[in-house]
Formats: C-alpha cells, sequence, structure tokens
C-alpha cells in the first residue's frame, strides 16, 4: 500500500494508477450503414451502455478499479476531477456523487469539468497542478463519456461510451508529466444553446478546427515552434515527433487519425497502443485518457508518450515512463476489450430508447 507521507518537493507528478470501464455492448457499424447509410470511416464496432448505464455509474467503475489498483484508500484522495463533455447532471455536481462513492473525505478538492471533448485533458492538468501547488498528495481524474447522436447521423456511428480514471501522485508514478502546451482560438464549431443547435459545416470544423488546433499543440509541446500564445517551449521534451514511442490522439473517426499520423511519419507501431477509436469509436472526453491506460498496460520502461485532446481547442502532454509500469494493473483494460455482446440495430435502438412501446 502507498505511503501518505509527501514525496520530496520537486518530484514529478505522473500516472501512479488507473482504471477503466467499457460497457458489455457493441455494435457493428456496418449495422448502423444498413439502417441509414451512414458511415464511420475507420471505425469497425463502438461501444454502447447498458441500460443502467451512464456517465455517473460507469465513472465509479472505473474510479473503483483505479483505487483497488493503487491499493490506497479513497480518503487518502485530495482532490476528484470528474470530465465529461456534457454534464450528465443539471445542476448538481456529479464529482461530489463519485466522491461519495470512494470515500473521499469533504475536505477534498471536488470539481467537474465540461464543456468539451477536450475536458478529460483539462482536468488532467487541473489534477497535475493541484499536486505541483500542494494542495493535495494524490488527485483522481475521472473522464466518462456516453455520446450519442441522433439516429442516422454520422455522431451517432461514431460516438461510443466508457470511462477512464487516472489517479496522479508523485508516488511511484508509473510514467511522469514532463511537458503539456495548449492551442486554442475562438471558433464556431458543434454547438448547442438552449436547444438550439447552431449550423456549422464540418468541413471547416475538420480543416480549422481539428487539424489546425491538435497541430498546434503537438508541434508547441515538442518545442518545434512556439505557439502564438507565448506556450513555453519544451526543448527537453525532444526534437521532434519522431521521438515519441507511442502516440495518443483524440479523433472524431480512424480518417483522421490517419491523417494527422502521415503528416508526422508516425509508424503503425508508434499509434497501436493508443489507437482505441477502431473498436470503441470516439469516446469524447473520455478518449485521451482510456487511450493513455491502453498504452501504459503494453509500454516498457524510459518510453515516451505523447497525447493530445481536441475540443474547440487542444491540448498536449509528453509523459515518460518509469520502471513501475513494468507493474501491471489487477484491472486493465484488455478484458473489457475481449469480453463483448453484439447487438442488432433493433436491439440497439431499444437500448437507447428511439423505440416507443406500443
Amino acid at each position: 500500500m502507498a505511503s501518505n507521507n509527501p514525496p520530496p518537493p520537486g518530484t514529478a507528478v505522473g500516472i501512479a494508477a488507473y482504471g477503466v470501464h467499457v460497457p458489455w455492448y457493441r455494435i457493428r457499424i456496418e449495422e448502423i450503414s444498413r439502417a441509414w447509410s451512414t458511415d464511420a470511416p475507420g471505425i469497425t464496432e463502438k461501444s454502447v451502455a447498458g441500460r443502467q448505464e451512464d456517465e455517473v455509474s460507469m465513472a465509479i467503475e472505473a474510479s473503483l478499479h483505479a483505487i483497488g489498483n493503487a491499493g490506497v484508500p479513497g480518503d487518502s484522495i485530495g482532490a476528484l476531477y470528474f470530465a465529461a463533455t456534457e454534464s450528465p447532471l443539471e445542476g448538481k455536481n456529479a464529482s461530489t456523487l463519485v466522491s461519495e462513492f470512494l470515500g473521499l473525505a469533504p475536505g477534498a478538492l471536488k470539481g467537474d469539468v465540461t464543456g468539451s471533448a477536450r475536458a478529460g485533458t483539462l482536468a488532467l492538468l487541473a489534477a497535475r497542478d493541484a499536486i505541483l501547488a500542494g494542495r493535495c498528495v494524490r488527485a483522481l481524474v475521472v473522464a466518462s463519456e456516453n455520446r450519442r447522436g441522433a439516429p442516422g447521423t454520422e455522431l451517432e456511428a461514431a460516438s461510443g461510451a466508457g470511462a477512464a480514471a487516472l489517479l496522479l501522485s508523485r508516488e511511484a508514478p508509473m510514467a511522469t508529466i514532463e511537458a503539456s502546451a495548449a492551442y486554442t482560438t475562438e471558433f464556431t464549431d458543434s454547438l448547442h444553446i438552449q436547444g438550439y443547435e447552431v449550423p456549422y459545416d464540418p468541413r471547416f470544423s475538420l480543416t480549422y478546427g481539428y487539424q489546425k488546433h491538435l497541430q498546434g499543440a503537438i508541434e508547441a509541446v515538442i518545442g518545434q515552434r512556439r505557439s502564438p500564445e507565448g506556450e513555453r517551449r519544451s526543448g527537453e521534451a525532444g526534437n521532434g515527433t519522431k521521438t515519441v514511442d507511442h502516440v495518443v490522439l483524440q479523433s472524431p473517426d480512424g480518417r483522421q487519425l490517419q491523417a494527422i499520423a502521415k503528416k508526422y511519419g508516425w509508424s503503425e507501431a508508434q499509434m497501436k497502443a493508443g489507437w482505441t477509436v477502431d473498436r470503441l469509436g470516439h469516446l469524447g472526453a473520455a478518449h485521451v485518457p482510456l487511450g493513455l491506460c491502453a498504452v501504459l498496460e503494453q509500454a516498457a520502461p524510459g518510453q515516451r508518450i505523447l497525447a493530445a485532446s481536441y475540443g474547440e481547442g487542444s491540448d498536449a502532454l509528453l509523459l515518460q515512463t518509469t520502471p513501475a509500469v513494468t507493474h501491471r494493473m489487477k484491472t486493465g483494460l484488455k478484458p473489457c476489450l475481449e469480453q463483448k455482446k453484439h447487438l442488432t440495430y433493433l436491439e440497439y435502438a431499444k437500448r437507447r430508447g428511439l423505440l416507443p412501446r406500443l
């Protein structure tokens, strides 16, 4: 069991343990295509939440796995950040509800990070900063998503469900956070205002939005150039994108991932471990945290991981694995990927409540 004594100042903050939850159900994209003639390039199947699963319940499951893998009591965690693209609870913090199940103390810092698909990395950076500031010794970040989409849309075909919890600490981390950068500008992406969907051009969202912002954050964190906002150069991080061993990128589908990988010359070996979109779909705020779990499950000591999220802006992080990465989690991602039940579109539509009962 980990100690409650804080480590020496200056020790790098990193991921000490993780936990995941992926619903048992899947639907093949060809099932959706047969019903609506829609497609999700680069995605074979996606995860589907069960009738009794939502963002909060999946967050609790992933968090319980994380603290169980770490072997620490819930009341030793000084901060909990819950992340989701949209808040699952109107007028209530999901972080408070999750913390009750985990046994966090009333004085622990608890907060929700929502409003963007990059909420997972925003929460991760906030947790790191809380530890660096001395606010807590351990912080838990849990990102959970049950993304939906109107029937027949590309969003329906591409969006999956799942949760990932990352326990951050200076105590024997599996991977330390070595550098981070952000690239954000104001532009109109997919937007809902009080139930009204603001019209937008998906092509503009992909070119100006996804590609420009993701590349801006990536290039800032690897030190190839300074971002327009004056982000700190991270020269110690390496001289280029090819110096990383694993890459975890947020992507609405597999096609966009391939385009970014081609631009930077990343090989299949660099992309493979963190590439989950083909089997689970786009997991929104949980996409990068879950991808990090997938990489840590396979990484070796001394390897460098580049992770970048996107949601009306981008965060990029560089992590370095330590010898502790060889201590595999008791409950990890691999069983979640292997244990599954495929649904027909009719079964899927019933579980989503798309078909009224007669």
